[in-house]
């Protein structure tokens, strides 16, 4: 679709897809082409991002399909409550994956899984996911992980770690247990008085 602006120059061409994860780079990126192209109409710009906007988006907005705004259309749909809320969740959501997220109870392929579903659409290298996951499980485990390929599989090393904290975990208890016990010497003078005493 070519839609001349009020200067009658041409659309800005091919764009990429619209971002549904981080909509202000988006606009901001199809800002600068405007700029390039020399595009300096509101009406012009506001068409061409109608014509961009997946459905799910569209249906949002449409009260502005039906009622244009007089001043600044292209402006006044940049800065809607709905696209605006998506940066706002984007920008949550990668502060919940770099800062809020922690181990805690989850095994290390739950909180792997947990990330994922952060990122959703929005790529990140396997590099860096990896050593970010590895900041969050405990030292010990982490250091033992390391030394595993750096091209095994992600999902592989998630599933080592969970064996690696569970043994960890099991061998706290037993430690736990074995001190909880009183010392043997003192279990049988405690027997040896009891006897007595009868």
């Amino acid at each position: 679709m070519t839609v001349p602006d009020s200067d009658g120059a041409a659309s800005p061409g091919q764009t990429s897809v619209f971002n549904t994860i981080n909509v202000h780079v988006w606009f901001s990126q199809l800002s600068a082409i405007f700029r390039t192209k020399r595009i300096q109409s509101q009406n012009a710009c506001f068409a061409y991002v109608v014509e961009k906007l997946p459905p799910n988006i569209a249906s949002v907005v449409s009260d502005l399909f039906d009622n244009i705004p007089t001043e600044n259309p292209f402006d006044v749909l940049k800065e809607a409550n709905c696209i605006k809320d998506r940066k706002v969740k984007f920008e949550r959501r990668i502060n919940d994956l770099f800062n809020t997220l922690q181990l805690d109870q989850n095994k290390p392929t739950q909180l792997l899984r947990k990330m994922k579903n952060l990122l959703g659409n929005n790529t990140m290298s396997k590099t860096l996911l990896r050593k970010l996951w590895l900041d969050k499980l405990p030292t010990h485990t982490a250091q033992i992980l390391a030394t595993l390929p750096e091209d095994l599989d992600l999902i592989r090393v998630a599933e080592i770690a969970d064996r690696i904290v569970e043994a960890r975990t099991l061998n706290n208890i037993h430690i736990f247990s074995a001190d909880s016990r009183p010392p043997l010497r003192y279990a049988k003078e405690n027997v040896h008085a009891t006897g007595a005493t009868e």
